[in-house]
């Protein structure tokens, strides 16, 4: 389990390489958890986030070489991510 899981606090956060990947790895958990009786709220789940993090418009596209800098943050209520170039 500790190749493609990690567990902080009351959440769980599971990697995979694709989608296929991700049902193995998915199915795997839960069946774990339904052994130890332990349940996941599904509607406090969030599925494919990579999918949403890639959805948001492009303001501006990157120029030449220059380093980037990523700013995130996250509430219980959202997630939000900026990646910056040169303070732009």
């Amino acid at each position: 389990l500790d190749k493609f899981v990690i567990v902080f606090i009351d959440d769980i956060l599971i990697y995979s390489k694709n989608k296929k990947e991700h049902e193995e790895h998915l199915t795997t958990i839960l069946k774990f958890l339904k052994k130890e009786e332990l349940y996941a709220k599904f509607s406090k789940c969030e599925f494919w986030i990579p999918k949403k993090l890639c959805s948001a418009p492009i303001l501006a596209l990157p120029e030449g070489s220059e380093d980037f800098v990523a700013y995130c943050d996250a509430s219980i209520k959202g997630l939000g991510a900026v990646l910056m170039q040169r303070d732009k």
